[in-house]
């Protein structure tokens, strides 16, 4: 049980770092892109992302992002493993998704 937990979470926060930290990730109705610019992310003159606050650069860093949601759900484990699943498996499932889709495009 405790193996495909940390698996589901370890796909989880990997996605969540990836929906947050890469800008070619809009989400729908362009919910990221307005997400990111709630807390700082605005763009150069190449379209590059340029971070505004202290924030805003931990979030577009996936290797400081991924620290936090790491401490993040390993609080919500010690609180409850079920919260914990609920949390964990859609994101997990999606980079699931991305993943064997990479494997089929020899991409990722």
């Amino acid at each position: 049980m405790y193996t495909s937990l940390l698996l589901m979470s370890i796909l989880a926060i990997w996605r969540i770092t990836r929906l947050f930290g890469d800008v070619a990730e809009a989400g729908p109705w362009h919910v990221m892109d307005k997400i990111r610019a709630a807390v700082g992310v605005t763009y150069d003159e190449y379209s590059n992302p340029v971070a505004s606050n202290q924030f805003a650069e931990g979030l577009m860093c996936v290797k400081c992002f991924s620290i936090w949601l790491g401490i993040l759900f390993a609080i919500l484990f010690a609180l409850s493993p079920d919260a914990l699943l609920l949390v964990a498996l859609p994101f997990a499932l999606s980079a699931g998704a991305i993943v064997i889709e990479g494997f089929m495009n020899v991409r990722i």
